[in-house]
């Protein structure tokens, strides 16, 4: 009787740590990161490319695909190196647990480009079960960019019969980085919360 209740007790534990393990897989977590612009360029701009970057590291994404105005609605995403060569790059930076700078880089075709600069803390300081910095302890499955507006006005002002191009520029999107918590720790949490 003493063997069987022993037996009972490790297979139901058993059962459980599985049953754990698979569910802590399961447990994915998405990060949002608004980005936008709204600029007037000099010149005639109809399409732009929008890269997401660490500052002096080889890890730009999505510099390979060209925005024009009917990519608005549009969800372009990267989940391997098939997808883009720098995600894996990418992915061990935010993954590293340093407060690494990242960089959102908007480069108008036909115009300027700009840069915006900023430590990965203002972004993933609010990650459940995160450290505080960036993802560390989680493995990232994919990283998106939806467009949801991008308008590209063209305007013209004439000086004398010299006409002057302008282009007024509105661009809205989210970055959408998709994790799943890594590690013991998942399990413990799961059997401690639930």
């Amino acid at each position: 009787m003493k063997i069987l209740k022993i037996s009972f007790l490790y297979i139901t534990f058993s059962f459980i740590v599985v049953f754990c393990i698979m569910n802590s897989a399961e447990a994915e977590i998405r990060t949002e990161i608004s980005v936008e612009k709204n600029t007037l360029i000099f010149g005639v701009v109809d399409a732009m490319i929008f890269k997401l970057d660490y500052v002096t590291k080889d890890s730009t994404l999505f510099e390979d695909i060209v925005l024009h105005e009917t990519d608005a609605g549009k969800t372009f995403t990267i989940s391997s190196f098939n997808d883009d060569p720098h995600f894996d790059n990418f992915t061990t930076y935010l993954t590293n647990g340093n407060n690494d700078l990242l960089s959102f880089i908007y480069h108008f075709i036909g115009g300027d480009s700009f840069e915006s600069i900023e430590y990965e803390a203002s972004y993933f300081n609010e990650v459940v079960g995160g450290n505080g910095i960036d993802l560390k302890g989680y493995r990232i499955t994919d990283i998106s960019l939806n467009i949801n507006q991008l308008d590209m006005t063209l305007y013209v002002i004439w000086v004398g019969l010299i006409p002057t191009f302008y282009t007024n520029i509105s661009f809205k999107g989210v970055l959408t980085i998709g994790s799943i918590k890594t590690g013991i720790i998942p399990i413990i949490e799961y059997l401690l919360l639930y």
